[in-house]
């Protein structure tokens, strides 16, 4: 039981740990493609039932689409929130995939965002470093 709170908890740090860094947008986020959404505060409300009701800090967040000159060309929906930046693979106009901080095994974790019809992600499926995967709800933090 103590180690699935330590995992748990591991995995929710390891989505928040730029928090304890810095405040400030992923560095490698690309700026070409044509902004679709954007917002200053989001965070991310684990359902998941090995983390429920955890949530992230909250940070920038911007989604961008864009043509793709490739064989064959296409459009991709391109995500960037905290370490996540995009991790360039064409899954449809409503999905965004990312590349997360880096594992002590030297992999990423990885992000799979679900958008809705303009561009506003809804959920995430995070793989963590374990493999293990965690399913998040996006939302805005919106203060008057």
């Amino acid at each position: 039981m103590m180690q699935t709170h330590i995992k748990t908890l591991l995995t929710t740090s390891l989505l928040s740990v730029s928090a304890f860094v810095s405040q400030a947008f992923a560095t490698d986020c690309p700026t070409d493609g044509r902004l679709k959404y954007q917002h200053s505060r989001v965070y991310l409300e684990c359902v998941s039932a090995n983390c429920m009701g955890q949530t992230t800090n909250t940070y920038k967040m911007t989604v961008r689409y864009k043509l793709i000159a490739d064989t064959p060309p296409h459009q991709e929906a391109r995500l960037c929130w905290k370490e996540n930046v995009p991790a360039d693979i064409n899954d449809g106009r409503r999905t965004a995939h990312t590349i997360g901080p880096e594992c002590p095994n030297g992999t990423n974790m990885t992000a799979r965002w679900e958008l809705d019809r303009q561009f506003k992600p809804i959920t995430a499926l995070a793989t963590a470093c374990d493999g293990e995967q965690y399913v998040y709800i996006v939302r805005e933090l919106n203060i008057p």
